[in-house]
């Protein structure tokens, strides 16, 4: 009977899910609040090797937080329309109706997207890369990401999902250029590049969006 059980609970949260990206199947989604946080020690630790990096950093920001927002965002658009069969948007497709923050993204409140955008479905993506508590050496660190994804549809305020996914570096990361291999504009020589199957920055930030992903 416990197994009959177990089965039963199984096929019925198989098939929500299944349901769930059917309701996304084939829609647009337009961003609407995009927030990639950098804990100062990360910032740090990365910013030797500025010289790889191709991003155009805002005033008062640094290349490392650029590479780290547009890598961020790349990765959750990516995912998110594969995993949904959905398109989402460019950022700029609001064009001069609304404001944009310093990188380029729209910086809206939902019921201002509402207002102003055209699909069914808006997100907001909320993101923070930090270091644990656990990290003992200055030339080493243990990050943690953690991305959290909102989404809404044009009926209300309130959202339709929500989720967050973490990830944590299974050990300590050592201050070289290769824990960027896989990274949004960043060029790394051959003999800069992390191995494949090597845990970097990039594995950690794909982790925990594909466990937001699974909850939504």
């Amino acid at each position: 009977m416990k197994k009959t059980v177990i089965l039963l609970a199984s096929l019925w949260l198989g098939q929500g899910c299944f349901l769930f990206s059917q309701k996304y199947y084939k829609q647009q989604f337009t961003l609407f609040k995009y927030n990639c946080v950098l804990d100062s020690r990360i910032n740090q630790f990365f910013s030797p090797f500025e010289g790889y990096i191709d991003c155009n950093a805002p005033k008062g920001y640094t290349k490392t937080e650029a590479m780290f927002v547009a890598s961020v965002f790349q990765a959750v658009k990516s995912k998110l329309e594969n995993k949904f069969t959905v398109y989402v948007l460019p950022v700029n497709s609001y064009g001069d109706k609304v404001s944009y923050d310093a990188f380029g993204y729209p910086d809206l409140m939902i019921n201002q997207a509402i207002k102003k955008g055209t699909t069914k479905y808006f997100f907001k993506v909320t993101a923070l890369i930090q270091v644990s508590s656990q990290t003992k050496q200055d030339n080493e660190i243990i990050p943690v990401v953690k991305v959290q994804i909102d989404i809404y549809n044009k009926n209300g305020y309130q959202p339709v999902s929500s989720a967050q996914g973490t990830s944590e570096a299974a050990g300590s990361m050592k201050q070289h250029p290769s824990m960027l291999t896989g990274m949004e504009c960043i060029t790394l020589p051959e003999d800069r590049r992390a191995p494949s199957g090597t845990e970097v920055m990039m594995t950690l930030i794909n982790d925990a969006i594909d466990e937001a992903l699974k909850k939504l």
